[in-house]
């Protein structure tokens, strides 16, 4: 599955989740942003402008990521979305904080 396949759920979780694992450390390191601007041209611009919207809307806090998480409809979508929060992870400054918050998601997913 790729970014392409997943449904607007989906692409706005994956926002969700992705801030909870780059800004787990309490910094937003500069390889991230390079590697959001990449994310949104393979989603499309006006995809990812409308996802990132959503989930700023929609998650204000790190349980209604994890409710999010725990709610996804698709099984098959957790792994692309899995090796998405895996790439943007190893561009995190502090790789500890990222695991985990990758671990938070993982047993959130398990939960759900």
């Amino acid at each position: 599955m790729s970014i392409e396949s997943l449904n607007d759920d989906e692409r706005v979780c994956l926002l969700g989740m992705i801030k909870l694992v780059v800004v787990a450390d309490g910094q937003f390191a500069p390889r991230v942003a390079v590697w959001l601007r990449e994310l949104s041209r393979e989603m499309g611009e006006a995809r990812f402008a409308s996802a990132l919207e959503a989930a700023q809307a929609r998650f204000a806090t790190e349980a209604s990521v994890l409710d999010a998480v725990q709610s996804l409809a698709r099984p098959e979508a957790w792994p692309a979305l899995e090796a998405m929060l895996l790439e943007v992870a190893a561009c995190a400054d502090d790789a500890d904080a990222a695991e985990r918050a990758l671990a938070t998601l993982r047993q959130a997913r398990r939960v759900g």
